[in-house]
């Protein structure tokens, strides 16, 4: 089963996870992706993490990600997309 990585810069983990997220971005990404016929559980993993506002976290939460391992990382943010391409260079960002 695919798995993708989630890194979110400061908004809370309690608002992006479950089906139905607090967290607009987390939401509209579910949606695109049940649009496209893929379900958590079902056909997908999703592994989301957040910095909750502590950038210097995002490098260590990509490297977590990548040894997990998954298959792509979505970040958003140019701290993020920074810290990611630090962290690793065999995962698509």
């Amino acid at each position: 089963m695919p798995r993708i990585g989630i890194v979110f810069s400061a908004s809370p983990l309690s608002t992006v996870m479950g089906d139905k997220p607090s967290e607009p971005a987390m939401r509209e990404f579910l949606i695109g992706l049940r649009e496209q016929g893929y379900a958590e559980g079902r056909n997908i993993a999703i592994e989301r993490r957040s910095a909750e506002g502590n950038l210097e976290r995002l490098e260590a939460i990509v490297r977590e990600l990548a040894a997990l391992p998954v298959d792509v990382i979505v970040v958003s943010g140019n701290a993020a997309t920074l810290a990611a391409k630090k962290a690793t260079s065999t995962v698509p960002i």
